[in-house]
């Protein structure tokens, strides 16, 4: 190897002066891919050098002897790694075993970097990115480094970055070498490259312009004072607002985000950078636009019109400005460290609220459009709900015709959703910055001559969406903010005085406002409602009663429906023949002609609430005939087309049977007639269908199937399974059910081949509540041999732990158990997600602990129900011993910082969903974040495990890491605050923090802590434990206050205004542009090299840039030696490194000097940044 490097340059080295014909030649061999010939033809040059004659390699030969070095490079690199078996050898990169063979000690770094300088310096640009790439697969550690920036190598480095755009290959092989120096070891970087990737990155027209901002990024991360010593941070904070980088806006706010996190906050100006990105909203609004901006109807969310402002107009470039500005608030204020960064602002969200009052609709809807996905609100603003506020009178059209209805969680509303705590802490924030004044005033804008920016129809859509908005976020204050702070915030004083003005508004501003008032009071209690139906009627409608019509909840109606009963109960016969008479069903047999409004009554009113005016109507053809229409056979419901329009005759349906089977006349009454046995004769129908054809009755072929696969998909008569689920809950409806030997006609058809859509419609139809056979039909699908049913069926017992279903723990969970053994692993993974929700209801949890099964070879799923277990005295008896102390050991070491990187991904990947790529589980029903089992948190939920806790000391570890405010790995602090708040969220573990006054540790942090982030962190684990009267009472003394309720997980400041807690901590300012001042260096140098450096120190201010040109120019025609100079050459490179260049000057610059002669004596008395 040694003798190759001095081939490159025979000692002494020599500068080379290489003949055009040698650089094209070389330049021709390139491009077409010749072999290179080093006995080539041409003849090399004889130079004299102190009288010693040395023929200097030619630039074809050197090239080859590149080549050589590099092929030498990978062949020994191959032979190394095909030696060794070592898995991480393998996976070691082609540079790094390079360098280890080549280079066994530092001694050859300086003599092969001295042979790539003189290289660097060859005026053929072949032979620099030649050496460009060898230096490349040479560096390997930061010995190499230092080495390279001694010699000075940065400066050639540099220079061949800044070349044009004919020189593309050395230029990437210049951006690979820094970019494989970054990895090394970043802070080494010199200014000089720095200060050159910035000119590039903000040369747009340049090709390396948007790598080169990556680069910068990159490094700003890295080595953030080296980037906020060259203008990196303003090349970042520029970007984020320029749209032709939309595409990388949210990496570069985040790398914002990172410096404004902790201690690297130093090098960012304090308000004025981050000012910079509210400069185009509240900017160029004193002059008027002469070009309209027009808004369709269409689509709001995209309201200009191509046509009317195209691309190169100033509307089109302002409005791009407009949404790069405000989708980086967005990202900022989906972070803690954003929002508090902000929030601290003098005019940060003040100035996003203010622009409300500017003179732009367009501006307006952008705002309101982040602002609802800043508050994750997924209602539809492009249509106006103020129309109508009915709430559905049928439940009937929000269910399908097949299938399990996925009915909320019933236990997910006791668990801690850590998103509720951020929105209080973003509501809180808005509200302090005007935000709910601004939406009245949106609300009720109005311009008799339309200076408002837009039209009357834009400001009347720009005026429902703010309400629309305003009626959101009232909704969500009543829920997660504090009764004091709440009540602030409702009685909305801005808009009942606009309401109440007589004489100080328009008259027509006046009646938005009253609009307003009325359209808010009707949301609020239709969101009340939907709220109600939510949790209510999963307990109440469940698969079986799906039938029933949900009511508005609302206590007026509920006393009007309980008088009208009262009035039905003491209805008297002739009253009731007047009814029947007015129904229509005695006097004709035509359907069509029935009053079925009158029938419903009938039946939902006297029927149900007088069983001697329910016998009247079993001996009259009322009842009778109404059964007569529900008869398969009769096909008259049974042939109706499936739709919503023909639910209303399977509710009466479901309502006669729900009457007769509540009286024991009534059931004898359904036992008589051809109802039921007709409904069996159809089962029989298709159990003798599904045999072979040679056993088949002549019954097959004649009669019509109307539970055939293609009927009950698209026939009504499906839902006489719904009727029989009616009968299946009430234990009269159960003893006509086996009289008829319905269930077991049920079970066969259930074991019939190909019939899934039989199971399903019986499974998700039968109720089972009180039957035991139900549930033995829904254990026998649980074994069918079709996948598919056993999946339907597990998936059905969710449905049914979600309903409120009676008795689950005792027989639910054995059945869930039972499915842990399928063959299917996704049946298997549907049991486990069940399990999991089940088991936080105690019931069910002290059935699964009294089963002991094996649950650990489950993987992550079972190992949370094993954590749980630990909660219940019962549970920790069974594990206690071996498990738990291994579990202690591996929490310990690794598995408690696993637990706190897992929640704090889940958090971004919520909070930042389109810079996270991974996908949310399609069963959440929700947005939000859920906190899963921890060891510490479920063994502090009995005594015997707060004893295990004291033991082991592990609680005193945990506080004294949360004080540590220099630890550079912040997630250990995380993951003891994530335990902590585990330990203290139940009662018997806050009990055993108490006595370390481990609250008020926390409020401190959350209060004072220089990391931002960590602060987030601290909110969330108060909340955690404010859910504890106890500690609300010390909350409380510490001017902390909860929203009402014992299951709020959340705890705000009394006075967020003057609380710390979102208030960025003060600083002194350590970045820094260009240095000032005197070049002292100067004196010693003659007057005409002063006025050369002094005119290029001129060319960084682009005040003096162009009389510095003229000079230099100037100068260059009068003193062209001056320009050829060594000497004056090392002092512009000392220039380069000070100051910031644009990257056409550094190129100007570099033209003027371009005859230097280098010698190593000049390098080395060079000292540059």
């Amino acid at each position: 190897m040694k003798e190759l490097l001095n081939r490159l340059y025979p000692p002494p080295l020599l500068s080379v002066h290489s003949n055009q014909k040698e650089e094209n030649e070389v330049e021709r061999k390139e491009e077409e891919g010749d072999e290179i010939n080093s006995n080539n033809n041409n003849k090399k040059d004889k130079k004299d050098d102190d009288n010693k004659n040395q023929i200097e390699s030619s630039p074809i030969e050197k090239l080859e002897i590149l080549n050589n070095i590099i092929e030498l490079l990978q062949k020994e690199s191959k032979q190394q790694l095909n030696s060794n078996g070592n898995e991480k050898q393998q996976q070691s990169s082609l540079s790094s075993s390079s360098s280890s063979i080549i280079f066994g000690n530092e001694s050859l770094y300086e003599l092969f970097l001295l042979k790539m300088r003189r290289l660097l310096q060859e005026p053929i640009r072949t032979l620099r990115t030649a050496a460009l790439r060898t230096t490349r697969y040479f560096l390997k550690d930061e010995s190499f480094l230092h080495v390279l920036i001694k010699l000075k190598l940065n400066l050639f480095i540099a220079r061949s970055l800044e070349r044009d755009k004919h020189h593309e290959a050395e230029r990437l092989q210049a951006l690979k070498l820094i970019r494989k120096w970054m990895a090394i070891r970043c802070d080494l970087l010199p200014n000089n490259i720095i200060y050159t990737l910035v000119s590039i990155a903000e040369h747009q027209e340049d090709s390396l312009s948007r790598i080169c901002i990556e680069v910068m990024c990159e490094i700003t991360i890295r080595y953030p004072k080296g980037s906020s010593h060259c203008g990196g941070i303003k090349l970042i904070l520029n970007s984020i607002l320029d749209p032709n980088h939309s595409s990388i806006q949210d990496p570069l706010v985040l790398c914002i985000i990172f410096l404004l996190n902790d201690e690297n906050r130093k090098y960012v100006r304090n308000h004025l950078d981050i000012g910079i990105l509210f400069s185009p909203i509240v900017d160029n609004f004193h002059v008027k636009d002469n070009t309209p901006i027009v808004t369709t109807n269409a689509n709001v969310n995209a309201p200009n019109n191509a046509a009317n402002n195209p691309p190169n107009s100033p509307n089109f470039e302002k409005e791009k400005r407009w949404d790069s500005s405000i989708k980086a608030i967005t990202v900022m204020l989906r972070s803690w460290t954003g929002l508090i960064a902000l929030s601290s602002h003098p005019f940060g969200l003040s100035s996003l609220i203010n622009a409300f009052h500017l003179p732009s609709v367009e501006l307006h809807d952008r705002i309101l459009e982040a602002l609802f996905d800043v508050f994750q609100l997924t209602v539809d603003r492009n249509s106006n709900p103020f129309k109508s506020f009915q709430t559905s009178s049928n439940s009937l059209e929000e269910y399908d015709s097949f299938g399990v209805v996925e009915t909320p969680s019933r236990t997910k509303g006791e668990r801690h959703n850590l998103l509720n705590n951020y929105l209080s802490a973003l509501l809180t924030t808005f509200i302090n910055c005007g935000l709910i004044e601004g939406l009245v005033t949106l609300g009720t804008k109005y311009s008799k001559n339309q200076d408002i920016g837009g039209s009357g129809e834009q400001v009347k859509i720009v005026a429902i969406k703010a309400t629309l908005l305003l009626g959101e976020l009232l909704y969500l204050t009543n829920s997660l903010l504090p009764p004091g702070q709440c009540a602030q915030v409702q009685t909305l004083p801005k808009l009942v005085e606009f309401a109440a003005s007589f004489t100080l508004l328009d008259p027509r501003q006046r009646s938005r406002a009253s609009t307003m008032l009325t359209n808010l009071h009707a949301y609020h209690h239709s969101k009340h409602s939907d709220s109600i139906t939510e949790y209510q009627i999963p307990i109440t409608v469940g698969p079986t009663s799906k039938w029933k019509r949900i009511k508005p909840r609302d206590r007026r109606l509920d006393r009007i429906e309980a008088l009208k009963l009262k009035l039905d109960a003491q209805m008297d016969y002739d009253q009731l023949k007047l009814k029947i008479g007015e129904s229509q069903v005695v006097a004709t047999k035509d359907y069509s002609k029935w009053k079925w409004e009158i029938i419903s009554d009938l039946i939902e009113g006297p029927l149900l609430a007088n069983v001697s005016l329910l016998v009247y109507a079993l001996k009259n053809k009322f009842v009778k005939r109404v059964i007569s229409y529900f008869r398969p056979l009769s096909f008259a419901f049974s042939t109706m087309t499936w739709g919503n329009e023909n639910l209303k005759y399977l509710r009466i349906a479901c309502q006669l049977l729900q009457v007769l089977v509540g009286s024991d006349q009534g059931a004898d009454y359904l036992l008589e007639s051809k109802l039921l046995p007709e409904i069996a004769e159809l089962m029989v129908l298709e159990i003798e269908a599904a045999k072979p054809a040679s056993q088949q009755t002549a019954n097959v072929q004649n009669k019509e199937r109307l539970f055939s696969a293609d009927k009950l998909l698209k026939k009504m008569s499906q839902e006489y399974f719904t009727m029989l689920g009616i009968l299946s809950s009430s234990t009269r409806g159960l003893e006509v059910l086996k009289k008829q030997k319905l269930f077991l006609l049920m079970v066969e058809l259930s074991e019939l081949n190909g019939r899934d859509d039989l199971v399903n419609l019986i499974m998700t139809s039968l109720d089972y509540n009180v039957s035991e056979d139900s549930r033995i039909f829904l254990m026998k699908a649980l074994s069918s041999t079709s996948t598919v049913v056993r999946f339907r069926a597990t998936r059905h017992i969710r449905g049914l732990l979600r309903a409120g279903v009676d008795d689950f723990s005792n027989w639910g969970i054995d059945f869930l158990l039972r499915q842990l053994n399928d063959a299917d692993p996704k049946v298997v993974q549907m049991a486990l997600s069940i399990l999991d929700e089940a088991c936080n209801q105690v019931e069910c949890m002290d059935s699964l602990i009294a089963s002991k099964t094996q649950l650990l070879k489950f993987g992550q799923t079972g190992k949370n129900l094993w954590l749980k277990m630990l909660s219940r005295p019962a549970g920790f008896q069974r594990l206690s011993g071996e498990f738990i102390d291994e579990e202690l050991k591996l929490w310990k070491e690794q598995l408690n910082l696993s637990y706190a990187s897992n929640i704090e991904a889940e958090l971004n990947d919520t909070f930042s969903p389109a810079t996270h790529s991974r996908q949310r589980d399609p069963e959440q029903q929700s947005i939000g974040v859920y906190l899963s089992p921890h060891f510490y948190g479920e063994l502090a939920k009995t005594k015997d495990g707060c004893n295990v806790l004291e033991k082991s000391n592990i609680v005193l570890e945990f506080l004294d890491l949360i004080k540590q405010h220099n630890v550079k790995n912040q997630m250990n602090r995380r993951a003891s605050l994530w335990a902590l708040g585990h330990i203290g969220s139940s009662i018997t573990g806050f009990q055993f923090l108490s006595q370390y006054k481990t609250i008020q540790e926390i409020v401190n942090l959350t209060e004072t802590d220089p990391c931002l982030s960590i602060r987030g962190t601290c909110f969330y684990v108060l909340g955690m434990m404010s859910q504890i009267h106890e500690a609300r009472q010390i909350l409380d003394s510490l001017s902390w206050e909860s929203p009402m309720g014992s299951k709020s997980f959340i705890t705000l400041p009394k006075d967020s205004k003057s609380n710390t807690f979102l208030k960025m901590p003060e600083y002194k300012f350590e970045g820094s542009f260009p240095m000032s001042g005197q070049l002292k260096y100067l004196d010693e140098m003659d007057e005409i090299s002063k006025e050369i450096l002094t005119n290029v120190a001129h060319l960084s201010n682009t005040i003096s840039a162009e009389s510095a040109l003229k000079s230099l120019r100037r100068l260059k025609a009068l003193h062209s030696e001056f320009f050829s100079s060594a000497v004056v050459m090392l002092q512009v490179y000392r220039l380069l490194s000070t100051y910031k260049y644009k990257l056409m000057v550094r190129r100007f610059i570099h033209e003027l000097f371009e005859g230097v002669i280098w010698k190593d004596s000049d390098l080395e008395a060079l000292d540059v940044p």
